[in-house]
């Protein structure tokens, strides 16, 4: 009886791994029609998450770093099971459809079976309560300019030459662009602060706008808003000590000071100078109405397109 007992034991764990492989033969169409109906419900949570991202990414927020990870294995999880239906057809007219191709069909069975749970836990993954952090990405200078109807003149190409060497000099931190009102000055330093961020010197670009009767808290804000900064503080101190520790813990920021009348304090905005400057690899660019030191540096200024024959 016991040896009876053995050898049915051991028939049933031969026959169930060869019931398998047989199995994959006789649900060849069924399992890929399963795992059709299962890309279908992927599909869909691949949109809404998609939709999602748009959304988060129009109110300037930053995508999480698993929610694109799970899109890029999403993509490349759908892209195979277009390739099993592509398989799919052709094993259907393989040899006009009168000898089927045997082998094919169980290799393309165990496939779809095995994309299936791919896919199934893919579902499962994808139910993200929010793709995005709660946190607003910094806006980039393009955001802010037009840069489509520029068309730099001979003289202006010269001044921005010579600007963009100046952002290259690593003895420079500070420069000064001068001009009388209306030359360009301002579209100038637009246009140079687009070329440095696209060329590599710097990974991101603020600007602010100081103008003849300074305001603090505006200034500061212009720059908080591009580096996606709260600034909680009732103090202007108390603002410009967040504001610059900020800009210290960044690297290669370019930072634009627009329309200054005269002398002005960086500390004052929150704006490092000297040392700190060159620590965080950032560097400053103020135009300003005629030459001088309105803005304390070690740095020179720069002739403006008005310096050259227009």
């Amino acid at each position: 009886m016991e040896i009876v007992t053995f050898i049915l034991e051991v028939g049933d764990n031969l026959w169930e791994p060869v019931s398998n492989q047989i199995g994959y033969l006789v649900h060849y169409k069924k399992n890929v029609e399963n795992l059709n109906a299962e890309v279908e419900t992927l599909e869909a949570i691949r949109k809404d998450n998609r939709e999602s991202m748009r959304a988060a990414e129009v109110n300037g927020e930053e995508i999480k770093a698993d929610v694109r990870t799970w899109l890029e294995r999403a993509d490349a999880a759908i892209e195979e099971v277009e390739r099993v239906n592509d398989d799919f057809k052709l094993n259907k007219r393989c040899l006009w459809g009168c000898f089927p191709d045997w082998i094919s069909r169980y290799m393309l069975s165990k496939r779809a079976v095995k994309d299936k749970v791919t896919i199934g836990e893919l579902q499962d993954k994808g139910k993200f309560e929010r793709v995005s952090l709660q946190v607003r990405k910094p806006l980039e200078i393009e955001s802010m300019i037009s840069t489509g109807d520029f068309e730099a003149f001979e003289s202006t190409q010269q001044a921005m030459n010579e600007v963009m060497r100046a952002l290259r000099d690593n003895k420079v931190n500070i420069i000064g662009v001068y001009g009388m009102g209306g030359v360009g000055k301002t579209t100038m330093v637009e246009q140079v602060s687009v070329q440095a961020r696209r060329d590599g010197p710097f990974d991101h670009v603020v600007k602010a706008t100081v103008s003849k009767n300074i305001n603090l808290r505006m200034i500061q804000g212009q720059i908080a808003d591009m580096l996606a900064v709260k600034l909680e503080d009732e103090s202007e101190a108390g603002r410009a000590g967040h504001l610059r520790e900020r800009i210290m813990k960044g690297r290669r920021i370019l930072i634009i000071l627009d329309d200054l009348w005269g002398r002005i304090e960086l500390t004052k905005i929150g704006v490092p100078s000297g040392r700190d400057l060159e620590a965080c690899k950032s560097k400053i660019i103020y135009t300003d109405h005629k030459p001088g030191d309105s803005v304390p540096c070690h740095g020179k200024p720069s002739k403006s397109p008005s310096s050259y024959p227009l």
